[in-house]
């Protein structure tokens, strides 16, 4: 009995089953007698009053169903809008050995750089989500990595943001 109860219980947390039950005990308390008895549903006549108390409760269970995927494509928007604003920010304080990398997209017409996995300014800008690591397939520690498409065009549209560019400092220099 427990096993069937079990497995009732995981048909019923599916949508799509929920919103069927939900439908067919509608149609089934909604459709006048006649239709009952030229569907041949006579015999479930008798069940109407726990039709209702089914659709009642299915009801609910597809309302609150449509309010949390309402509520997780609103937040989902939200945080979108969040995100891009944050980024498009970052573009508008970025380091000059940030705006050499970038910058060096737009230059060469590319949309793909070969750089050091271990410096520091790619790790920056990875983190910021400006560029993207396209491959995990590289050479001992040079990978390919992408400028995002929105970056290219905001930096096409806005190029004085990349104003006062200059190469990173290495290992080298900075001792």
């Amino acid at each position: 009995m427990g096993e069937i109860i079990g497995k009732l219980i995981d048909w019923v947390k599916s949508p799509k089953q929920t919103f069927i039950v939900f439908i067919a005990t509608l149609a089934l308390i909604s459709l006048p007698h006649a239709w009952v008895n030229h569907l041949g549903l006579q015999p479930f006549e008798r069940y109407r009053g726990w039709a209702v108390i089914v659709c009642l409760l299915f009801g609910a269970a597809v309302a609150t169903q449509v309010s949390m995927s309402g509520w997780e494509w609103v937040r989902n928007i939200r945080l979108r809008r969040i995100a891009i604003k944050t980024r498009g920010q970052y573009l508008h304080s970025l380091t000059p050995g940030e705006k050499y990398i970038l910058l060096a997209y737009l230059d060469r017409n590319t949309a793909t750089l070969y750089l050091d996995l271990g410096d520091g300014v790619v790790g920056a800008l990875l983190s910021k989500e400006l560029i993207y690591q396209s491959s995990p397939v590289g050479e001992i520690t040079t990978f390919p990595f992408n400028i995002q498409p929105w970056v290219r065009e905001y930096l096409t549209q806005h190029p004085e943001l990349l104003t006062g560019a200059q190469p990173p400092l290495r290992k080298s220099s900075a001792w």
